[in-house]
């Protein structure tokens, strides 16, 4: 974790608002008078961190977070952890009765590429708010606030602690910093693969002693049975093989049966037109017909042809056709003739 802005609002012994820029250095010391706020810094960086500062004593204490003149305050603070950039703020208010409490907290992962006067502006993600935000705080980071007292911020009064703490305390620390609780989960799965080795021999001692009547000679009638027993799955197999092609030709002839079935439903259900036993009889009769009137229609071409002849026998018919126009002149006009007669009498 690299501290890279932090900006303090009548924090502590701080009465005006206060920004400290650590992007251009890499190590540096605070120095300066008793009380002119050098622990205040820190004390600062841990609170953002994890909402509390080891030399106020309970972890949960936040009454000195406030200046004693002041009824608000806040803490920001811009890191990087692990290759990212976040941005953490705590604001703090004093109540009627004179007692500090957190108002506000909260986690976000910030733009690495935006100026950092602006990187509270450029949130990627918030990643936490409230309660939620020392937890989160000690995800990103990798320490937990125990940790982070011992080693990155020791608090002053303190600073041997970490070299006086139980052995199982600076152990539990080293496992943390240099991530070795790796070995301990391997331990755990040999642990694990240990006690299921010791399950599997005592189980196999148990059978072993169970088959403490066997003798060779029963091994290798037990080896020919196991081998007779093989052979006889090998015909099995082959047999079973054999039945499941036989099972598929079986079913291809079950459908071509039914297919056989369903064309003999068709062809049951023909009948036979009920004029079909006559149609010899009236073939018969309809061919008589048929040589009958050939034998008319003989007869009729034979008198059409004598007929033909005789008119051309008769030669020019002009003279008949005028006869016959005279003679209907004639009757037209003896008509005409009694009718005028008729009339005479009458006049």
């Amino acid at each position: 974790m690299r501290p890279l802005l932090l900006h303090l609002d009548h924090f502590g012994s701080f009465r005006e608002p206060v920004t400290v820029d650590f992007s251009d250095t890499e190590y540096f010391a605070l120095v300066g008078p008793t009380g002119a706020g050098k622990s205040t810094i820190i004390d600062a960086i841990c609170f953002a961190l994890y909402g509390t500062v080891p030399r106020w004593g309970r972890e949960n204490s936040i009454a000195h977070a406030l200046a004693p003149s002041v009824a608000a305050g806040k803490v920001a603070m811009v890191f990087d952890s692990n290759g990212r950039r976040y941005g953490v703020a705590r604001s703090m208010v004093r109540d009627a009765k004179g007692s500090v409490r957190t108002k506000e907290a909260r986690l976000d992962e910030l733009d690495p590429a935006a100026p950092l006067a602006q990187a509270f502006d450029a949130v990627v993600k918030p990643l936490a708010e409230g309660e939620n935000v020392t937890p989160e705080a000690q995800r990103v980071t990798g320490l937990e606030y125990r940790f982070f007292t011992q080693c990155v911020v020791l608090p002053q009064g303190r600073f041997a602690e970490f070299l006086h703490a139980a052995p199982r305390e600076r152990q539990d620390l080293l496992v943390q910093l240099l991530d070795a609780d790796v070995y301990e989960r391997i331990r755990q799965s040999a642990a694990r693969e240990e006690e299921a080795a010791k399950q599997a021999a005592s189980f196999a001692r148990d059978q072993l002693t169970k088959l403490s009547g066997a003798t060779a000679e029963a091994e290798r009638e037990l080896a020919e049975r196991l081998e007779a027993l093989r052979r006889l799955a090998e015909t099995i197999g082959a047999d079973l093989d054999l039945l499941r092609a036989r099972e598929a030709d079986i079913r291809r002839a079950e459908q071509e049966l039914a297919a056989m079935a369903e064309r003999r439903s068709l062809l049951s259900s023909l009948r036979m037109p009920a004029a079909v036993p006559t149609l010899a009889s009236a073939r018969r009769a309809a061919a008589e017909a048929v040589e009958a009137l050939t034998g008319e229609v003989a007869t009729l071409e034979a008198d059409d042809h004598e007929a033909y002849e005789a008119l051309a026998a008769l030669g020019d018919r002009g003279a008949p056709r005028a006869a016959l126009a005279a003679l209907d002149a004639r009757e037209r006009l003896a008509a005409d003739a009694a009718r005028a007669r008729a009339e005479a009498a009458t006049a």
